[in-house]
């Protein structure tokens, strides 16, 4: 974004929906947590459903662009990498995983005009890394390719879901959400490797 009312606009939407889910949301309560005009989200993101878009394109769209880039690595490096990307912008935009459990139990139109295309390019991703392993004799053979993909998904996820819960008693920095990635993927490929 490369204006400041739009950036201030963001800052303030994106704790609001994801504490309070789109509906709850108020344009009048976004424009003075960012302390604008209230016309000012029609003016740039053509209202609310705009804003809430824009916000879910942008924290969706991070995960699809950081797998991208691992499309022509081997099966296993591919797996590696999107763990990595997933536990990375979970640690970068905390509120993501909101989002997408808002939109699972309440969805808007952005289930449809986003979430379901970027969700539905990670899934094909990881099953595309998971039977090109198959293909390759690195990966077992009687494995379900499409349950393989969802253990993983869940493997990365719920740990964040859940991170609220553990901050009593479990290190939630940084450092350790990139060691949770590292041994939740390599406690996964141990268990679909070929032995």
């Amino acid at each position: 974004m490369d204006n400041a009312t739009q950036e201030k606009l963001f800052a303030a939407a994106i704790p609001l929906f994801a504490e309070k889910g789109y509906a709850a949301v108020s344009i009048r309560e976004i424009a003075k947590a960012a302390d604008v005009n209230v016309s000012s989200i029609s003016y740039y993101f053509r209202g609310k459903e705009g804003l809430y878009h824009a916000i879910i394109e942008s924290h969706i769209g991070a995960i699809s662009k950081a797998i991208s880039s691992a499309e022509g690595l081997p099966p296993e490096e591919r797996l590696r990498h999107y763990a990595k990307a997933i536990s990375e912008i979970h640690t970068k935009k905390p509120y993501v995983i909101r989002f997408v459990q808002s939109e699972l139990v309440n969805p808007t139109s952005a289930m449809d005009k986003i979430l379901k295309k970027h969700l539905f390019s990670f899934y094909r991703f990881l099953n595309k890394a998971i039977q090109d392993g198959i293909d390759s004799g690195i990966f077992r053979d009687d494995l379900d390719v499409h349950h393989a993909a969802l253990s993983l998904v869940g493997i990365m996820n719920f740990y964040f879901i859940a991170k609220p819960l553990f901050r009593d008693f479990l290190d939630t920095s940084v450092e350790a959400d990139a060691a949770y990635a590292e041994q939740a993927v390599n406690i996964y490929l141990e268990g679909i490797r070929r032995k």
